[in-house]
């Protein structure tokens, strides 16, 4: 390692995450993250509450989910660099233009678009 490019972006961000709450199955989200190899920790509240303390974690909303290994994903970054790939696969885009025909499942046809420009109406 110690070499950088100038075109390599970052485009996640690993900060750890925390999932917790009634909404959350921690413990069904620990068991597929760690056959999945991925590191994660199950803690009861109050272990998180006294390493978070930031955090209102509550007993009743069962155990908290740490996984070091979670991230923020830059869309924008990212998607530039779907695009660039895609289209040096051969994509093509065409911004603000509609389908009028999605290509059939399993073919290798594109999508048929309009090619009238877009003249806003009344209300845009």
């Amino acid at each position: 390692m110690g070499h950088e490019r100038a075109d390599v972006v970052v485009m996640l961000r690993v900060t750890g995450g925390l999932d917790y709450g009634p909404a959350r199955d921690a413990e069904d989200m620990h068991r597929l993250l760690t056959a999945a190899g991925v590191p994660a920790e199950l803690l009861p509240p109050s272990s998180a509450a006294e390493r978070w303390p930031g955090f209102a974690f509550s007993t009743p909303d069962g155990p908290v989910l740490y996984h070091a290994e979670a991230g923020v994903i830059d869309a924008d970054h990212a998607m530039t660099a779907m695009r660039r790939v895609a289209t040096a696969n051969g994509a093509m885009f065409h911004y603000e233009t509609p389908v009028t025909t999605p290509p059939a499942a399993n073919s290798s046809s594109p999508a048929k678009v309009s090619t009238l420009a877009h003249r806003p109406g009344p209300l845009g």
